[in-house]
This record gives structure tokens, C-alpha cells and sequence, in this order.
């Protein structure tokens, strides 16, 4: 009996380290793979580890430009932009980026061109002044716009041209006639660059509203503009003037400086 355990026993022991030594010498492609679920998920891990948050990139931007031009005048533009931009990854291989960018710009510009200048610098209360370029159609208006004084582009010379408004009546000798709607003013003149002028190098038109307000019993149709002439220091009548009593408007080609007055002729 004993003898017989002891044969079992050997069996056993010998089948044992059979076991174990054929596994030491089966080549390693023999030995059993891990499972597949585990052989996918250990690379993820270490691919995420590596490059989560790197990967997820990007680039925003703008520029904003504009510009402002004028023709004769002058413009400007500026403009700016920004950009910025972020990304993420995640551990699990997968990245996402996102940007951002802003621009912006803005011009302006002003110029004038065309047409007649018109210059109205108060010289004045109710006065005006401007300087008219040689060869160039421009307007000095009076600040309560009832004088306009219009140079021709066949002026030869710059001319500074003011119109004071009011004048004191006890400055000048007495009206020709009754005067109209306060109309008695001052046309000086000189170099743009300084020097009085007391004849206007060309022709001018002068031209003068008035108001209903003021004209209640008078007859419009013999408004007349009459000139301070220094040389005997009388009210005459410029020669070349046109009466529009239904526009409420007198004018006349003049050259002279000096004072003027809009009077109901006798």
C-alpha cells in the first residue's frame, strides 16, 4: 500500500516538471496573447498621454483696413486687427481647435471741389470775410447772409474782401433817401497777404436782400444801391444795377470800395 502511493506520488511530480519545462523551452510566439480588448486600449493610453493637448491648433486673424480720400481736400484711414487661438486635446487620441480673430478700420476724408467758394468769417456782427483766389469764382457772404459780394474767376490777383456790418449812420453824411431795412455797410479790400485796396482790381457783383418787414410803404421799385464816392464825399448812384422787387433783391456791378447804402431813390 505504501509502495503504491509512493509510485503516484513520483508520477505526479515527474508530469509536473514536464509541464513546467516544456513551457520554459516553447519559443515566445507560442506564449498566450493577451486579450485584444487590452492590446487596443494600451496604446490609446500612451497616444493620449503623449499628445492630448497638443494637437488641436489653429490660427484666427483679420485685418481691418479702409482708407478716406477726398479730391482737393484731405482724407485718412486707419485699421487694426487682432487674433488669438487656442486648442485642446483630449487623452483619448481625438483633438479639437478652435480661433478667433477680429479686424477693424475705419477712413474718412473731406474735400470740396466745384462750384463757387463761399467764404462768410464774421469780420463783424452781421460782417463777413474772405480771401478770393485769383482765376477762381468765389462768394464772401455777410453773416446774416443778406450780402453777398460774388468775384469772378477773371479776377487777376488774390483779394481779401470784408464787409462790415453795421455802420454807425452818424459816421457818414445823411441818406439820399430812406433807408432800407438797415442797409448801411462797409466793403474793404485788400491783398490776401496784407495792403488795403480802394479799387477792386476787376468787376464784382454785389448783391443785397432785404426784408418785407421793413419795406411797409415804400416802393420797392426804386430801391437803389448808392456808393459813398471819397472824392466829395456824396451818396452816388452805381451805374450798373438791377432792381428785383419781387425777389426782395438789389445788385450791382461794382469796383469801388468803401460805403455802401440801399436807400428809396427821391
Amino acid at each position: 500500500m505504501g509502495l503504491r502511493l509512493g509510485f503516484y506520488a513520483l508520477i505526479a511530480i515527474v508530469g509536473l516538471l514536464g509541464s513546467l519545462g516544456l513551457g520554459l523551452f516553447l519559443p515566445r510566439s507560442q506564449h498566450q496573447a493577451p486579450p485584444l480588448s487590452a492590446a487596443i486600449a494600451a496604446p490609446l493610453a500612451a497616444n493620449g498621454a503623449n499628445s492630448g493637448g497638443n494637437n488641436g491648433s489653429n490660427t484666427g486673424g483679420n485685418n481691418g483696413t479702409n482708407s478716406g480720400g477726398n479730391n482737393g481736400g484731405n482724407g485718412g484711414g486707419n485699421g487694426g486687427g487682432d487674433n488669438s487661438s487656442n486648442g485642446n486635446g483630449g487623452g483619448d487620441n481625438s483633438s479639437n481647435g478652435n480661433s478667433n480673430g477680429n479686424g477693424n478700420g475705419n477712413g474718412n476724408g473731406n474735400g470740396s471741389g466745384g462750384g463757387p467758394a463761399v467764404a462768410a468769417a464774421p469780420a463783424s456782427i452781421g460782417g463777413g470775410s474772405g480771401c478770393a483766389a485769383a482765376g477762381r469764382d468765389t462768394s464772401i457772404v455777410s453773416a446774416d447772409g443778406r450780402i453777398t459780394v460774388h468775384v469772378f474767376p477773371t479776377m487777376a490777383r488774390n483779394v481779401q474782401v470784408t464787409i462790415v456790418l453795421p455802420v454807425d449812420p452818424a459816421t457818414v453824411p445823411v441818406n439820399p433817401g430812406q433807408k432800407v431795412d438797415g442797409l448801411l455797410f462797409q466793403l474793404q479790400a485788400a491783398d490776401c497777404g496784407g495792403g488795403a485796396i480802394s479799387l477792386l482790381p476787376a468787376e464784382v457783383n454785389l448783391g443785397i436782400h432785404y426784408s418785407d418787414l421793413d419795406v411797409a410803404g415804400l416802393t420797392e421799385s426804386r430801391f437803389v444801391i448808392y456808393h459813398l464816392d471819397p472824392a466829395d464825399n456824396t451818396w452816388k448812384q452805381e451805374l450798373k444795377q438791377v432792381a428785383d422787387p419781387t425777389g426782395n433783391f438789389v445788385s450791382a456791378t461794382i469796383q469801388n470800395t468803401g460805403y455802401f447804402v440801399v436807400a428809396q431813390a427821391p
